[in-house]
């Protein structure tokens, strides 16, 4: 179970202070750590003064697109509301990454890594890597997004 509480803080990335969205007090927000096939409870709290709605990029949604968090599929989350997305990264490891799926809020934050390593139990049939880095990279403005 993994709780996501949006707000927004000022960051001051190249000399230029700017509103960010900002994930249980973190930018980018916390990495969601994971197993293949494990069930996925994400609860948002959504403290902004704007709709939310997140994307889990790369996770397949086999049987419940209704959790994927793009307009059309979800209703956003209202401002002071929440709302539990539940999804399984079925099959899969890897890197992927979330993100607010509505107008320009991905590129002042709220977005972060997911990060799904084999079962133990029933491994995939590949080597574990030697070593892993993960980065992410986000666009920056110097212009207030709203």
């Amino acid at each position: 179970h993994v709780p996501l509480e949006e707000h927004v803080g000022t960051k001051t990335v190249l000399g230029v202070p700017q509103k960010v969205i900002l994930i249980n007090g973190e930018f980018p927000g916390p990495r969601i750590n994971c197993s293949s096939n494990n069930n996925i409870v994400v609860n948002v709290f959504n403290q902004l003064d704007q709709p939310l709605l997140f994307t889990w990029n790369g996770i397949q949604h086999r049987k419940n697109s209704w959790q994927d968090g793009l307009p059309g599929t979800n209703c956003p989350v209202a401002p002071g509301t929440n709302f539990t997305y539940k999804w399984q990264p079925k099959d899969q490891i890897g890197s992927f990454f979330y993100f607010p799926s509505i107008g320009m809020q991905r590129t002042v934050g709220g977005y972060g890594l997911i990060s799904v390593v084999s079962r133990l139990l029933i491994p995939v049939p590949f080597d574990p890597p030697a070593d892993d880095l993960q980065v992410i990279i986000g666009d920056w403005y110097t212009k207030d997004h709203t």
